[in-house]
């Protein structure tokens, strides 16, 4: 399991490679490794690019908001 946005990057090939598959540009590719952290819209695509090489990510490396409990 991949634990970190790098690993994931580096799975799919590098920044153009993994722009390539998600269907954004290198520059936001650049954004989530200077970030840390995935968009959340792209956890679909990326999961699917990455289940295509026999991979998976950690649900850690996107930037998932967490569900407030209503009061």
């Amino acid at each position: 399991m991949l634990t970190t946005v790098e690993a994931v990057v580096e799975a799919l090939g590098g920044t153009t490679a993994a722009a390539s598959a998600v269907g954004v540009g290198a520059s936001a590719v650049s954004n989530w490794l200077d970030r840390g952290k995935i968009a959340p819209d792209k956890f679909l695509l990326v999961r699917e690019a990455l289940a295509a090489l026999g991979k998976e990510a950690d649900p850690c490396v996107f930037a998932f908001k967490p569900i407030e409990a209503s009061a």
